[in-house]
């Protein structure tokens, strides 16, 4: 199951303001962020559009957000990991760790918004969309399941 639904227009609203509030983003970067939100709203051209490496870079930018603010840069990397370009952050040697590591602190962080854990959920199940990052969710499920199993619940809602 992935969580594919793609809506950008409330999505890129919130991001600028966050951008513009925090002054996050420089004028090269806001391009990228633009070009990277039109992209991304076009699922029907995933198999022949390209995140630039500027873009992706603005994406793993943005989840350096607040943690107050990082709800919506979660559900940007959601939908990125539905793209056939995200896969290529999983080929490097590192079989990208910080990905994990940010999506692990979301989830192991009692003060994080319950939408950022709620997307990062998402991002782990996203994460089977491309083989590489299925591959590295694989090698990481141990860590993964440790950080996932406070928000797994059994039919018996007494027992988490």
């Amino acid at each position: 199951m992935f969580y594919d639904v793609v809506k950008t227009d409330g999505l890129k609203k919130k991001l600028l303001e966050f951008i513009t509030e925090l002054n996050f983003l420089d004028e090269k970067e806001n391009l990228y962020f633009e070009a990277t939100m039109k992209t991304l709203s076009n699922v029907g051209l995933f198999h022949s559009s390209e995140v630039t490496e500027g873009g992706v870079k603005v994406i793993r930018k943005l989840l350096d957000l607040p943690k107050d603010k990082i709800f919506p840069a979660v559900d940007l990397y959601r939908i990125f990991l539905l793209h056939p370009n995200s896969a290529e952050a999983y080929n490097q040697s590192d079989n990208g760790s910080e990905y994990f590591a940010i999506l692990n602190a979301i989830l192991e962080n009692s003060n994080s918004p319950k939408a950022a854990h709620m997307l990062a959920l998402r991002c782990y199940s996203n994460m089977f969309k491309q083989q590489s990052s299925h591959f590295a969710v694989m090698r990481r499920r141990e860590r993964i399941m440790a950080s996932v199993s406070p928000f797994l619940y059994s039919e018996d809602k007494n027992v988490r």
